[in-house]
């Protein structure tokens, strides 16, 4: 019986390990991919390290409109980090881009666009290595209305209307 139950013991732990072993590996696979894709148009995205992002979209499913913001925490791997990268579709206008980090007060910031690639790059005042960023990305526009998943918003009548 105590030989069974260490075999068990074991094997679950060996499975355990080979789970974890797993999602790291696909982790590892899925920064790879982020990193050769178009993306990843700039070395600027090495020098800091987003934990969190929150969306906050209003959408209908009359229309393709839609208005939101993306906050993000970003922690700064540099020594220092003065600017800041992020892709949005060329079909949105950014309203307001907000920045805090800790213990100073909300401002607005500049940003500006590169005409080849669309990416926006945020002006931010001067931010040290550990440092946690707080950036929030206001817009609204018109999507694209491209037919078919995850092509865009289009509309449905699976069920009375769906926006994807």
């Amino acid at each position: 019986m105590r030989f069974l139950l260490s075999l068990c013991f074991f094997l679950f732990l060996g499975v355990s390990y080979a789970q974890e072993n797993l999602r790291v590996s696909l982790r590892d696979y899925e920064k790879q991919k982020i990193q050769m894709s178009f993306l990843d148009a700039t070395p600027l995205q090495a020098k800091y390290d987003i934990g969190f992002y929150g969306i906050d979209l209003a959408v209908e499913n009359t229309s393709t409109y839609l208005s939101g913001s993306v906050t993000l925490r970003a922690k700064v791997l540099s020594e220092s980090l003065d600017t800041f990268a992020f892709h949005l579709h060329t079909a949105m206008n950014i309203d307001t881009i907000w920045f805090s980090k800790a213990n100073t007060k909300r401002t607005s910031l500049a940003f500006v666009t590169d005409s080849q690639t669309h990416e926006r790059f945020v002006l931010l005042p001067k931010s040290k290595k550990n440092e946690v960023l707080d950036i929030q990305v206001v817009y609204h526009g018109l999507a694209d209305s491209k037919k078919g998943f995850l092509t865009g918003i289009s509309h449905n009548a699976y069920g009375g209307g769906i926006v994807w």
